[in-house]
């Protein structure tokens, strides 16, 4: 058991919590540890031309103290330790206390940041799962199902796309990072989908 399993439910608990006894397909977690991201890229690059504006205004020799347009260094500084302290520490600790679950009936994801929270999704209501695949045939699985009417956003893309109408608003989607082995899991869970469906045509 790892430290981060410590006081957490067990995968069978998580299954079962919501008073339906089910049959456990998979079980898994995202990859441990410090992993750099496409976000943090970003990140870096803003980060990068933060730097090159301080250089080029206040902090050179080209323009006086105070005259020129470069952001304050402090807020250079501390955008800097923001992407360090994300890297280093917010999102593995994320990552170390998510875990994944799939049952004969739903997708269940348990864990965030602060270690609760659970998200159910229904296998009956998933499209196909996708897949972004790395060489090393680690990726993320993409699950996504038609939104319910009264599931609220969840996040502030969520919130324009509703109030804009876009059509993406009836889609909820999760991402399942996998270190390994994802075109095998991708069919599990596919698999899994279609008897969901089945099951549910034949009753």
């Amino acid at each position: 058991m790892n430290a981060s399993d410590e006081g957490q439910p067990s995968a069978a608990n998580i299954a079962h919590s919501s008073g339906a006894a089910e049959r456990i397909l998979w079980e898994g977690r995202p990859p441990a540890g410090i992993r750099f991201r496409m976000y943090h890229l970003a990140f870096l690059g803003m980060w990068l031309l933060l730097v090159a504006l301080y250089v080029r205004g206040d902090g050179g020799e080209q323009a006086p103290a105070g005259k020129g347009d470069a952001p304050p260094l402090v807020f250079v500084i501390a955008f800097g330790a923001a992407g360090l302290i994300e890297i280093l520490w917010i999102d593995p600790r994320t990552r170390s206390r998510i875990r994944y679950v799939l049952t004969e009936t739903q997708v269940i994801v348990e864990g965030n940041f602060f270690g609760g929270g659970i998200r159910r999704f229904d296998l009956v209501r998933m499209h196909d799962v996708e897949m972004l695949r790395r060489a090393d045939d680690s990726g993320k699985l993409i699950l996504s199902a038609p939104r319910r009417v009264n599931d609220p956003p969840r996040q502030l893309l969520d919130v324009y796309l509703f109030a804009s109408g876009g059509k993406h608003y009836t889609d909820v989607s999760i991402g399942i990072d996998v270190d390994g082995g994802i075109k095998a899991l991708r069919e599990r869970f596919n698999a899994a989908i279609r008897e969901a469906r089945e099951r549910q045509t034949e009753g």
